[in-house]
């Protein structure tokens, strides 16, 4: 299986996850759990009003906002899509947040900030798309404080080789299964850069529920008379219908793990 660099994937996760029926059939919510499990693993990593967060491929800043606004805290995001950056800039200029949120572009294997400069770190549904993890690791772990948390929500997967030739190509990359890792070596590979796990549960019932509630939609956009977006259903309802099943056979789930600089 060919192996993409980061700005490729970058370039096919941004253009899947801004497709107007992903957005439909998502209702917005791109990562499983939303803003709720995002707060649970801030709480997790014991954030407050002192801390500066380091947000790893951010997107459209939504994260980072609602963190920086229910915890009173500083969050910096990255991420290689210039488009990404623009939209997250924009809402943090409209809701009058420039003083506490900030983005820029910048590779994760790449991060450009100094040594030590946050107390704290965290990365939803993204590490697992990254072509060099362990360099996005080693990266995250330079511009933490010590005893700085990371906290990282993510796709498991526990055999490749049961997965559908569909979900194992660049599009299965940018849907966070191709490249996800085991329970046992996104830990290892973490650790091996100098951190320390110190908690981490299942959440492969949010992924379902994500992905039946995508199910649910598309049945909804049965009738439509969108050739276009006809085409599009289809193929969205068979990628649905084998994530389903990969989860269905304990095949890929879904971890929070809260990591520690030591």
């Amino acid at each position: 299986m060919e192996n993409p660099d980061e700005a490729v994937v970058s370039s096919c996760c941004t253009d899947v996850y801004n497709h107007p029926l992903v957005l439909r059939l998502l209702n917005g919510i791109l990562h499983p759990g939303g803003l709720a499990l995002s707060a649970l693993m801030a709480e997790k990593m014991g954030v407050t009003d002192q801390d500066t967060l380091l947000d790893v491929a951010s997107g459209e800043g939504t994260t980072a906002i609602f963190l920086s606004r229910k915890f009173n805290c500083s969050v910096y995001g990255i991420d290689a899509s210039p488009l990404m950056i623009e939209k997250a800039s924009t809402r943090v200029t409209e809701l009058n947040l420039s003083g506490h949120v900030a983005f820029r572009q910048s590779m994760a294997s790449r991060i450009p900030y100094n040594d030590n400069f946050f107390s704290g770190a965290y990365s939803e549904c993204s590490l697992c798309t990254f072509p060099d993890k362990r360099t996005a690791i080693r990266e995250i772990y330079r511009v933490l404080q010590k005893k700085g948390k990371f906290g990282l929500n993510d796709v498991v997967i526990q055999n490749r080789e049961l997965l559908d030739s569909e979900l194992q190509n660049l599009l299965g990359r940018a849907l966070c299964i191709a490249d996800a890792l085991s329970p046992d070596e996104y830990k290892i590979l973490v650790e091996g850069e100098g951190f320390v796990l110190r908690e981490q549960e299942d959440f492969t019932h949010l992924l379902n529920e994500l992905v039946n509630r995508a199910a649910g939609n598309a049945q909804l956009l049965l009738n439509t008379s969108d050739i276009n977006l006809q085409k599009s259903l289809d193929d969205a309802k068979s990628i649905i219908t084998k994530v389903q099943k990969q989860i269905a056979s304990d095949n890929v789930g879904y971890h929070l793990f809260i990591f520690e600089k030591i």
